[in-house]
């Protein structure tokens, strides 16, 4: 096979059949490292929801942080705390699925030397996006219990989403986007 594809139709040479292989599984390790990492810094702050109510309230899902004004400065005090089970379950599935991401990074990346590992980086991924998808639904559950003090899916007016939670859903797109070039429908390979 001579390697003139870009002469001639990519659908009859082997060549460029193996580059396209190869450009899918970096794109799809590329998207899924992306989203491990933001799902890691997403976990790891206490910015997912903030509250302005007399100092600014920063909630995680295992920590909650308090900017309070003493004396003139701003003092900040953090301490581990989960607000609610709903919370609790999230970051657990979160923990969950960020496994299921790093064994599909893992496997993504072998891919390369064995071309049937994509296939196993496309399910690990496509599990990993089940179970965070899952957390991103009950997650705003957990809105309607104290400190937050709004309802489910409704915060009060004095309270909005944080960085942390733009994060994960970031880390949510790369997943999928991951996911398209896996199974080929953004880079089909015949």
């Amino acid at each position: 096979c001579s390697c003139s594809c870009f002469l001639v139709s990519c659908s009859c040479c082997c060549c460029c059949l193996r580059m396209v292989s190869t450009v899918t599984s970096i794109v799809t390790g590329v998207c899924f490292l992306f989203s491990f990492v933001l799902g890691v810094a997403a976990i790891a702050s206490s910015s997912w929801v903030v509250r302005e109510f007399e100092g600014v309230s920063q909630y995680g899902l295992f920590h909650q942080c308090e900017q309070i004004l003493y004396g003139g400065s701003r003092q900040t005090e953090c301490r581990t705390a989960i607000i609610s089970v709903e919370w609790g379950l999230s970051g657990f599935l979160m923990i969950v699925a960020l496994a299921f991401l790093l064994s599909s990074v893992l496997s993504a990346g072998y891919s390369l030397q064995r071309r049937n590992f994509l296939k196993k980086s496309k399910w690990q991924a496509f599990i990993a996006a089940i179970i965070l998808s899952i957390s991103a639904i009950v997650f705003p559950v957990g809105f309607r219990y104290e400190p937050i003090g709004g309802d489910a899916y409704k915060l009060p007016d004095d309270t909005n989403i944080g960085i942390s939670y733009i994060l994960f859903i970031a880390s949510l797109v790369f997943v999928f986007i991951g996911e398209l070039f896996a199974m080929g429908v953004v880079c089909p390979e015949e």
